[in-house]
């Protein structure tokens, strides 16, 4: 490629013609013209979590990106008033102090320290990295893409976590150790706390047997199992980010005493005052229940062979029921496919908790196919309730 130039100079009348002269200096081949990339801003991090306590606390954000290039402000805003972090001073102050045009240096990066100070009350805080022009040479920085370059910093005063339990449906008395057991600590705070002693005695007044119609479920930090969370004092089913593990357990099942058990731990205090909720009127009853294997539900899966086409049950033997040799169990729903009849073909169905299933003769048995049926319990003449009833799948292999 060829280029014409036309260059006029005007000097002065006392300089002779022979002396308006301009030289090109000349370099053989070509002389590479040096491109110089947009500078880029590659990460953007902030130290620790985002919750902070009301005596407030340090923070150092670090910005990562092209060295010696790449320019960009910060902004540090306070939701309660709008006010903005002076970093000369370390305060917060209604002029516009955002830290302008910072260049990442030649290491690639660039790191500044700020403080929040203490609080009396919630509040938040919003860090704000925004790309600027270079001053030196003219290129905007941008950002690469799914980089995060604004955070939230949550400050917290001191929260309450309300343990407890309710029985109210089932005119039941609950012990004092299961309800309303606190635990006051920093909002947001990461830890790995056991919870506080939940435990205590479950009663009737006139001394009534008492039954567990099913072990609780446990909570984990997905899924709320039997529990209940709510923001204190509502029932908006909030966990304002608790995390907590809980594993409850009833024991004394046939007797006029019970005995529940929660176990776990906090790994993460709420945001906001909690209250969670253990429900006993959910596992409790009055009228007698069936045996069960399975902790979570009154369901028994059990295996025919084909080839014998039939199966001796002994359910008592799995009862854990203090009254259990009182209980008399009697079929509710007969099976579709099946008989019962007496366990070992003597003496009568359900005589000492057990029975015998036989399939129907003339049924094709297939291999995974199934059979149920649906009992119940009897104690002084009382019948389970239908949260009481059993069922026992059979399956055929």
């Amino acid at each position: 490629m060829a280029k014409e130039f036309t260059v006029k100079f005007i000097g002065s009348n006392d300089i002779s013609c022979g002396q308006h002269i301009i030289d090109w200096a000349q370099m053989s081949g070509t002389t590479p013209m040096t491109v110089t990339s947009q500078p880029k801003i590659t990460q953007v991090t902030l130290s620790s979590d985002e919750y902070l306590g009301d005596r407030g606390g340090s923070r150092t954000l670090t910005v990562q990106g092209s060295k010696s290039a790449a320019t960009f402000s910060v902004t540090i805003t306070r939701s309660s008033d709008l006010k903005t972090y002076d970093f000369e001073n370390g305060e917060f102050s209604a002029k516009n102090n955002a830290l302008k045009d910072q260049t990442i240096d030649s290491t690639g990066y660039y790191k500044t320290l700020f403080n929040i100070p203490l609080s009396s009350r919630d509040v938040s805080y919003d860090i704000v990295v925004t790309p600027t022009t270079n001053e030196i040479s003219y290129l905007a920085t941008t950002i690469e893409e799914n980089v995060t370059t604004s955070f939230t910093i949550y400050q917290y005063v001191d929260k309450t976590l309300t343990l407890t339990s309710d029985a109210t449906d089932s005119s039941l008395t609950l012990a004092s150790g299961l309800t309303n057991i606190t635990s006051v600590a920093r909002g947001g705070i990461k830890t790995t706390r056991k919870i506080p002693t939940w435990t205590g005695n479950i009663t009737k007044a006139d001394g009534s047997v008492i039954y567990i119609n099913r072990q609780p479920l446990r909570a984990t930090e997905d899924d709320y199992g039997d529990f209940e969370f709510n923001t204190t004092s509502t029932t908006d089913g909030n966990k304002n980010n608790t995390q907590i593990t809980l594993s409850p357990t009833i024991s004394g099942s046939g007797t006029a005493t019970l005995t529940a058990t929660i176990t776990g731990n906090i790994t993460q205090h709420p945001t906001a005052n909690t209250t969670i909720l253990f429900d006993i009127d959910n596992f409790i009853t009055v009228k007698p229940s069936v045996p069960s294997a399975d902790p979570e539900n009154s369901n028994i899966v059990l295996y025919v062979d084909r080839d014998i086409g039939f199966l001796d049950l002994d359910i008592r033997s799995i009862d854990t029921d203090t009254n259990k040799a009182s209980k008399t169990l009697s079929t509710v729903e007969p099976p579709e496919h099946g008989t019962l009849s007496a366990y070992g073909a003597s003496g009568s169905a359900w005589d000492n908790g057990r029975i015998r299933y036989t399939v129907n003769e003339g049924y094709v048995m297939k291999r995974g196919g199934t059979d149920s049926f649906v009992y119940k319990a009897t104690v002084g003449g009382v019948d389970s309730d239908e949260a009481g009833y059993g069922t026992i799948t059979v399956q055929y292999r």
